[in-house]
């Protein structure tokens, strides 16, 4: 999962168009992805992800903290990383959380 400004709409040709997300935080979500099989995880997470959910439930407390590089980016970048369980209880606590805006 990434947050972050993306475009969205019709690519393509004339004969045949494709309705798609395209930029670096689409680009970004996809490498985040494709780095849980080097982690061994179900999931990640990049950091403007976390950080929003930070706002309401101690994130820390569910997913660890991991570095990775990725393909087209020149440095590495921190992802939060663990299992569909683990985001499972995370969501339950952000539900829970009286400060949450979906309580």
């Amino acid at each position: 999962m990434n947050t972050g400004i993306a475009l969205i709409g019709n690519a393509g040709t004339r004969t045949y168009t494709d309705y798609t997300a395209m930029g670096d935080t689409v680009n970004a979500a996809f490498r985040i992805e494709a780095c849980t099989r080097e982690l061994q995880v179900q999931c990640a997470l990049g950091s403007e992800t976390f950080k929003a959910l930070e706002a309401v439930c101690d994130t820390a407390r569910f997913l660890t903290s991991r570095t990775v590089a990725i393909k087209g980016y020149e440095a590495p970048i921190t992802v939060w990383a663990g299992s569909f369980d683990n985001l499972k209880d995370l969501f339950h606590a952000i539900a829970t959380t009286s400060a949450s805006p979906i309580a």
